[in-house]
Formats: structure tokens, C-alpha cells, sequence
């Protein structure tokens, strides 16, 4: 509805419309569906009943006379069924909260493993990706400056950086649909993510290294044929050094970012349901010098 909303109105009008309606939902599912908003609304309806009907009903005085003068078999009777009514709303809240406690940490979890998933699935491609790119560049180093003794030397590295190939194309492959595919999951679980402080922000920074991966993924592979003669000089001149040497530090970067982010997060949504404890905070203050490298990192 709103995608047509925005596409036909000016966005000056149509976002003012948006957050309108998101307010009028708001407060009509506070009113109606929640037991303060319900209580609120019976209690203006009880003293502003008189504004559009006959009925006139006690102010908080003449409520007080009217109980003192009621009889003690009254008295018992009300007090009862209030202390019934009342332990009857406070169990059924109680049950209802702890129901609604145990959806949102068994959501937090699920939602977790998923993403720790994807994580673990995106920084495995990333290591075989810097891998490859540092066997490269270091057979095409040892190639050019001679430090190879005889041909056979210099052929084995040549064939062994090919056999690898297959591995680093499926590995780009699987990097590039991460890169699209962490927007998909961010939308799915975006209002879980944004009820968890800095989780959202968290996952933009994964997605976002994701995006620097790619855009220097695409490095030109050797293509020689096995048992050529000439395969060795034909792998160096196709060798770019410069552009194996830029995929390898980005891929050293987003390393860094995909596992501070993955526990970052996994420690949010998890957080609800476990908690925090002292042996928590204990191992964090044990831990404070591999805190600060990895801030070091981070801001590298």
C-alpha cells in the first residue's frame, strides 16, 4: 500500500502520511490491545460518561461516602471479588508476559543461528578468496625475482595456484550473492535487529565490508594450460600483483569486521534470553587487552 503511496504523492506529503498512520496504529493498538491503554480508556470513559449520556456518574468523594455507608456484608463482598478479579489479572498478565518472554528469546535465538550461519558461510569464502590471492602473489614474487632454483619448481607453483581456481570462482560466487543476499536477511529480521541497540548498525557494517570485498573480488586469473612449456610465463605475465596485493588487505579488513560483527550480534540477540552475569563481566575485564587490539584493528 505504501509503495503505491509513494511512487504517486510528492515525498514531502507521502512521508508525513506514513509516520501519521504509523502514529494512529500506534496508539489504537495501545488503547485497544494492551491492558494500560484498555484501563485509561474505561477510566475516561467513566468520568466524561455524563458528556453524551444521562447518566451521572460518582466523582472520587461520593465514591468514598458510598462505600463507608454500605453495609460490612457489602463491604466483604466487594473487597473479595476485587481481591479475586485483581489475582486474576495478574496471573493472566504474569503467564502472558513470561509466554511472550520465552517467543521473543526462542525469535532472538533462531534469528542468531541464522545469521551466525551466513557469517561463518561468507568469512570461509573470504579466507579461500585472501588465500588464493597471497599464493599469487607469492609464486609470481618467487617466479620474477629468480628465487626458484630449477623449472620444475616454477611449474609446480604454476599448476598448484591453477588446481586451485575452481575453489576461488565458487568462493567469489558465494561472496557476491552474500553481498546481495545480506540486504534480503537485514530487511527479514529488520524489526528484531532495530529493537536491539546497535544490532542494526551492526549488520551495515558487515554488509558494507561485504560490498568492499566485491569491488575488488574480480582480479584477473591466470588461464595456462597444463603441461604447456611456456605455462610459467604465461601465468606471470597475467599476474597482477598490485591488484592481488588491494583484494588481500580488504579481505584482512572485512576478516576483522565479519567476526567482531558476527559476536557482536550473536551476543545482542542472544543477550535476551541469557542474560548478563558476573563470570560475563568477570571475563570481559580479563580480556580487556584483546578488547583493545581488536578496537585497534576496527579503527585501522
Amino acid at each position: 500500500m505504501f509503495l503505491q503511496l509513494f511512487s504517486k504523492i510528492k515525498p514531502s506529503v507521502s512521508i508525513k502520511l506514513f509516520y501519521g498512520y504509523f502514529m494512529i496504529v500506534l496508539l489504537y493498538k495501545f488503547i485497544f490491545k494492551s491492558i494500560y491503554g484498555f484501563l485509561l480508556l474505561s477510566t475516561a470513559f467513566y468520568w466524561y460518561v455524563d458528556e453524551f449520556t444521562e447518566l451521572c456518574p460518582f466523582n472520587g468523594l461520593q465514591l468514598l461516602n458510598w462505600f463507608v455507608f454500605l453495609d460490612t456484608e457489602y463491604k466483604t463482598a466487594i473487597f473479595t471479588s476485587i481481591v479475586t478479579i485483581s489475582g486474576f489479572v495478574i496471573a493472566f498478565y504474569a503467564a502472558t508476559l513470561n509466554w511472550k518472554h520465552q517467543m521473543r528469546a526462542q525469535i532472538m535465538y533462531e534469528i542468531s543461528k541464522e545469521i551466525d550461519d551466513f557469517f561463518l558461510r561468507a568469512e570461509r569464502s573470504n579466507s579461500i578468496i585472501k588465500i588464493h590471492a597471497k599464493k599469487m602473489i607469492d609464486a609470481a614474487s618467487k617466479i620474477k625475482g629468480k628465487s626458484i632454483a630449477t623449472l620444475e619448481e616454477a611449474e609446480f607453483l604454476v599448476d598448484n595456484n591453477v588446481k586451485d581456481t575452481a575453489k576461488f570462482l565458487e568462493a567469489r560466487d558465494n561472496l557476491v550473492n552474500a553481498s546481495i543476499n545480506v540486504h534480503r536477511m537485514i530487511a527479514r529480521h529488520y524489526i528484531v535487529l532495530i529493537t536491539n541497540v546497535g544490532a542494526l548498525d551492526h549488520a551495515k557494517m558487515f554488509a558494507d565490508s561485504l560490498q568492499d570485498i566485491v569491488q575488488k573480488i574480480y582480479i584477473d586469473l591466470p588461464y595456462v594450460r597444463h603441461n604447456d612449456p611456456i605455462r610459467v610465463n604465461q601465468f606471470v605475465q597475467q599476474v597482477n600483483m598490485d591488484r592481488c596485493a588491494e583484494l588481500v588487505e580488504v579481505c584482512e579488513k572485512a576478516e576483522t569486521v565479519i567476526s567482531a560483527t558476527a559476536g557482536a550480534l550473536r551476543g545482542q540477540l542472544q543477550n535476551r534470553a541469557l542474560g548478563v552475569n558476573s563470570r560475563v563481566v568477570a571475563h570481559m575485564f580479563k580480556n580487556h587487552e584483546h578488547m583493545r587490539k581488536f578496537a585497534e584493528d576496527i579503527y585501522k
